[in-house]
């Protein structure tokens, strides 16, 4: 059976919505919005290095989590909602990454981290221009994943029909990194999007589905995990196959459950059910986001016999990663020490013939924690030649 590069299902017999988000449309305040590191006051003392992000067309809407929150406003103003398998996976090894910051000590002989001194090198030459980045982005994140198996490091980075060179790198980079606590609250209304376009293959969502089968390899608490995202990727790779089924319809349209579990003070107790809690089952510091005990069972969302947690809106983990990294200026010979941030910052807004189209928006800056901070990279480069780098317990080799 051939397929296409995509397959359409319509789990809502309703018109297409538009979006009444306000977008961004410059990287500066794309950036101002993502995160507490740079502002647009104090532009002079932190000037965007490198970024993926130049320029924003189409706009983005900035979401804390751009994959979770941005998914379930699209469903909320019934919006056509457009995924990769890459924008799927990358969810995953965000929230993976959440999961290893927490548990480092206990698998570092699983992860085989290494012991480093220095922070890993970002060289400009090959990273201020995407087309020349071909999958290589910085080279010294050639091994940026922090992991010395090249095993893992091969199951770390994406590698679907509609995997970009920026896909790769911001997979590396997410594992050098630690998530960003900025706050925000959100509102979960239930809704139903009248479309969902799902990229690539058949073929790449089933490799997303193998690749989880590897997850309780790192303890008891990704096996659980992996029994949820298990149960929503089957339905994913089925949708390619069966998109008119009413049971397919109904998973979609299953997205968030908005549910009432006790009273928070005065207040009745928002929380949310449904499959997006897949992705957002890690807090910031690595554990169980809180799953609340649901009296009414009959809104519980299971799937194959899976209860789906109950949590609260604002218990959603940020999308936004950071790292320390050394940046490299090959025209100056010089290294400064900057700040790496990448993760998934919202959703790119497109016009559908009647309507609008989401889909989730993953890049990267690399801005600079003192103007003062600049060495030769000559001197440097002799003092680390061939050593390791440390990074927070996160590793990478010089290339």
């Amino acid at each position: 059976m051939a397929f296409n590069e995509h397959i359409f299902i319509f789990p809502a017999e309703s018109l297409p919505g538009h979006n009444k988000d306000s977008p961004v449309t410059t990287t500066e305040d794309l950036l101002e919005r993502a995160s507490a590191h740079w502002s647009l006051n104090r532009t002079e003392l932190r000037p965007i290095q490198t970024t993926s992000l130049t320029p924003l067309h189409p706009p983005i809407v900035h979401y804390k989590n751009g994959f979770v929150h941005g998914s379930i406003r699209a469903f909320e103003q019934g919006l056509n909602l457009m995924l990769r398998p890459d924008d799927v996976w990358l969810a995953i090894i965000v929230q993976l990454r959440l999961y290893f910051n927490g548990k480092v000590g206990d698998l570092r002989s699983k992860l085989a981290i290494k012991t480093y001194k220095e922070h890993p090198v970002a060289n400009t030459h090959t990273a201020v221009i995407e087309t020349n980045v071909v999958g290589k982005c910085h080279p010294a994140f050639k091994s940026a994943n922090g992991f010395t198996d090249p095993e893992m490091r091969r199951w770390i980075r994406p590698e679907f029909t509609t995997t970009t060179p920026r896909d790769v790198s911001i997979a590396d980079m997410v594992m050098l990194s630690e998530v960003s606590t900025d706050f925000e609250r959100y509102h979960f209304p239930n809704g139903k999007a009248p479309s969902v376009t799902l990229l690539g293959t058949p073929t790449d969502w089933d490799k997303i589905l193998r690749r989880v089968d590897c997850l309780p390899e790192y303890g008891e608490g990704c096996a659980e995990w992996a029994k949820l995202l298990i149960a929503v990727l089957k339905r994913m790779v089925a949708t390619f196959y069966t998109p008119d089924s009413l049971e397919l319809k109904e998973f979609w349209k299953n997205i968030s459950k908005k549910v009432h579990v006790g009273s928070d003070g005065d207040n009745e107790m928002e929380t949310i059910s449904g499959w997006i809690t897949a992705f957002s089952y890690w807090n910031e510091e690595g554990r169980r986001v809180q799953d609340f005990v649901n009296t009414y069972s009959m809104r519980v969302y299971t799937l194959d016999g899976v209860r789906f947690p109950v949590i609260r809106p604002t218990q959603v983990a940020s999308g936004v990663v950071q790292a320390s990294v050394k940046l490299h200026r090959s025209a100056t010979n010089t290294i400064q020490n900057c700040t790496l941030i990448t993760g998934c910052f919202g959703m790119q807004v497109s016009p559908l013939a009647d309507g609008t189209t989401f889909r989730p928006f993953f890049g990267y800056w690399v801005l600079p924690n003192s103007a003062a901070e600049v060495t030769d990279a000559t001197t440097s480069h002799q003092s680390s030649h061939n050593q390791p780098h440390e990074l927070g317990g996160r590793s990478v080799s010089n290339p």
